[in-house]
C-alpha cells in the first residue's frame, strides 16, 4: 500500500478491497512498511508474529480478522461456529460454577469487599 512516510496511522481498513493494512512494527524505527492482511489467517499471523504490537492495535487487528473471516464464510459455517461457541460457553460456565469461580461468585466477592 502506498502510504505517506509521515502517516500517523498504524491500521487502514479498505472495505472496497476487503483488506486491512497494518504498520509492520517489527521494522521500526529503521523502516516504515505496511503489510496487507486479506484473510483471518493473515491477521492471526500478524498478531502471532508480532507484526502488530500493543493492545489497541492487536485488538483492532483481531476484530478486522474476525470481520474478514465472517465475510469469507458461508451461512452454514457461521451457524456451525455459533453452535461451537455456545457449547464452549456453556461448558466454561458449568466448570466455573463447579469450581466456585462463576460470575455470581465474583460479583458476590466484589459486593462484600465494597461493603467493608
Amino acid at each position: 500500500m502506498s502510504v505517506e512516510f509521515n502517516s500517523p496511522y498504524t491500521v487502514f481498513i479498505d472495505e472496497a478491497e476487503r483488506r486491512v493494512t497494518v504498520l509492520d512494527q517489527r521494522l521500526l524505527p529503521h523502516r516504515v512498511e505496511y503489510v496487507d492482511l486479506k484473510n483471518a489467517q493473515e491477521a492471526a499471523e500478524a498478531i502471532r508474529g508480532m507484526t502488530v504490537r500493543g493492545a489497541p492495535l492487536i485488538g483492532v487487528t483481531g476484530a478486522a480478522g474476525m470481520a474478514l473471516a465472517a465475510d469469507e464464510s458461508t451461512e452454514t459455517e457461521c451457524e456451525a461456529d455459533c453452535r461451537q461457541f455456545e457449547l464452549g460457553r456453556r461448558l466454561y460456565a458449568q466448570e466455573a460454577e463447579r469450581n466456585g469461580t462463576g460470575p455470581q461468585t465474583k460479583s458476590g466477592l466484589a459486593l462484600s469487599r465494597r461493603d467493608l
